[in-house]
């Protein structure tokens, strides 16, 4: 199968390499947000961080990230003006069983809401068609509704829900986790089954 597409540009966005010393003040701005943070600090409590820590956090990834070859994180800008917008990281890639976790995490409200499709687009075809990966998979839940609806919209399944998970705006909401293969991937981006 051959695709035309730009792997790292999309219409109105760009996919670069992540860099601390210059988009970890952007992204402490977006802590406030505990969905974003909590991409930040996976097993902590999402909480507003310092530049400091953000830069910290990400050295140390980036570094695990060339140790183990299993890491992935770019910066999203935006094309017009190189804004930095959010992260695409794929923090666990499982090599021997071609799959991945990964997050798209826009800072924004009106940014998340103009640019997380496409975002996600670009998401899936680094990860379904350049990294050859079998199948991706990411959480959401009615926390976050607009990322939801998205990832539906883009084919994505629910897999596992865990009850009770996530602690967002004084409630307790499930988390779930959704996945997409790239066979189905495949046929809905080109038409033509594998």
């Amino acid at each position: 199968m051959t695709f035309t597409t730009q792997l790292f540009q999309s219409e109105n966005l760009v996919l670069e390499a992540y860099d601390p010393e210059k988009d970890a003040a952007a992204e402490a701005a977006f802590t406030y947000d505990p969905n974003y943070a909590a991409v930040i600090d996976w097993e902590g409590v999402p909480h507003p961080l310092t530049v400091f820590e953000v830069k910290k956090k990400r050295e140390e990834e980036l570094k695990k990230g060339v140790e183990k070859d299993n890491f992935f994180l770019f910066a999203l800008r935006r094309k017009s003006d190189s804004q930095f917008l959010g992260i695409l990281t794929l923090p666990h890639v499982f090599w021997f069983n071609r799959y991945a976790f990964f997050k798209v995490v826009i800072g924004e409200a009106e940014m998340r809401q103009a640019y997380f499709a496409e975002a996600l687009q670009m998401a899936l075809r680094y990860g379904l068609e350049e990294l050859g990966l079998y199948s991706m998979h990411t959480t959401s839940g009615e926390y976050e509704p607009d990322v939801k609806q998205a990832l539906e919209a883009a084919g994505f399944r629910a897999a596992v829900r865990q009850r009770e998970n996530v602690y967002r705006e004084g409630k307790i909401w499930d988390r779930i986790f959704m996945e997409i293969l790239q066979d189905e991937w495949k046929i809905q981006t080109t038409g033509v089954q594998s």
